[in-house]
């Protein structure tokens, strides 16, 4: 992975996180609210976090770098996805139902997952400029 790659990464990473502290769920906004905090606080995230740095930034062959990134931030994103469905089940509603997540997630979650959606396409479909090139004649 080239430098400019990796910096944009990691300049999206931090964005992710700063997403996280901010109200993603609830029913009223500054009554019942929930950070997602909740999410980057799980040792799930906490690992993927690690490991999408160490796989990003250590010099590890390219295809084992990419591997790294995209597993971590897939296990970032099923961790939202997971607290999406199943916050309110405890909390709230004591049920499981798309309708009340969907109902009960403000924007700031959306936003959330969308960058780490970017950041997995990223890693996965951004090429490297340091590939070499056939020439067609």
């Amino acid at each position: 992975m080239g430098a400019k790659k990796k910096i944009i990464l990691t300049i999206l990473l931090l964005i992710n996180i700063a997403t996280m502290f901010l109200s993603w769920f609830g029913g009223a906004r500054k009554i019942q609210e929930v950070r997602g905090t909740i999410v980057l606080l799980h040792p799930i995230t906490l690992i993927a976090i690690g490991l999408f740095l160490i796989g990003l930034w250590y010099p590890f062959n390219k295809k084992v770098s990419k591997w790294i990134c995209v597993g971590s931030i897939t296990g970032i994103i099923a961790v939202k996805i997971y607290f999406f469905f199943f916050w309110h089940y405890m909390t709230v509603t004591g049920t499981v139902s798309i309708k009340e997540s969907i109902n009960l997630t403000y924007p700031e979650f959306y936003l959330g997952l969308g960058i780490s959606t970017l950041i997995l396409a990223i890693s996965l479909f951004m090429k490297d400029n340091n590939q070499k090139r056939v020439n067609k004649k």
